[in-house]
């Protein structure tokens, strides 16, 4: 079976990368150690997978079943019997994206991914792949799935810009250009509905 790539979704990760980006500038250049964990959405079981991750945002042959983001990974392994792995990755690259692909499932990838200080964890934690037995057009538990996913993330990015709004944006307006294009307009409209889901002007 051919499984089409699924394109990742900025909320998932964008609430991490706030909180890493501030302090992933000025470190000390060097490898840094970045720990992930992989399970399964479905029963939150490990999930054993190949994991890769890539200098590029977008991918190159997005037809593959493991879509790749570039002619060679900056890190690649898989991941152990309790879905846990570990990437080392050079200072010099300051966003990376991860792909994650396994046998039955459909395969993840979450974009401009800060390369944040040494041992901070691999964001999302853990990261969740979905089964393709599970088909969403038919599953009981998807729509549940996706609104758990719009609530947690908005609630929390709610949560962080109610901090201090003016911080919140600019830490916005650095990231937006950061990952540029397209993705630029993405977090910016993603900030615009968190200010509107928080009933904040």
């Amino acid at each position: 079976m051919v499984v089409r790539y699924v394109a990742p979704v900025l909320i998932i990760s964008l609430a991490g990368a706030l909180s890493l980006l501030g302090s992933a500038h000025g470190q000390q250049e060097g490898p840094k150690r970045h720990d992930g964990r992989i399970i399964d959405y479905r029963q939150s079981t490990p999930v054993i997978a190949t994991v890769k991750a890539w200098r590029n945002s977008d991918p190159t042959n997005d037809r593959d079943t493991c879509p790749p983001y570039g002619d060679a990974p900056l890190a690649a392994g898989t991941s152990m019997g309790d879905g846990t792995f570990t990437f080392v990755i050079d200072a010099s690259t300051p966003t990376y994206t991860m792909v994650y692909c396994a046998d039955g499932y459909y395969p993840r990838a979450d974009r401009d991914l800060p390369n944040g200080p040494d041992g901070t964890p691999i964001i999302p934690v853990p990261a969740r792949l979905w089964p393709i037995d599970e088909n969403p057009a038919k599953s009981a538990i998807y729509p549940d799935a996706v609104r758990a996913r719009l609530l947690v993330s908005l609630n929390e990015l709610a949560y962080l810009r109610s901090l201090n709004a003016e911080a919140f944006n600019s830490v916005v307006l650095t990231y937006s250009k950061e990952v540029g294009g397209g993705g630029a307009e993405a977090v910016q409209a993603l900030a615009s509905a968190t200010a509107r889901w928080g009933n904040q002007k």
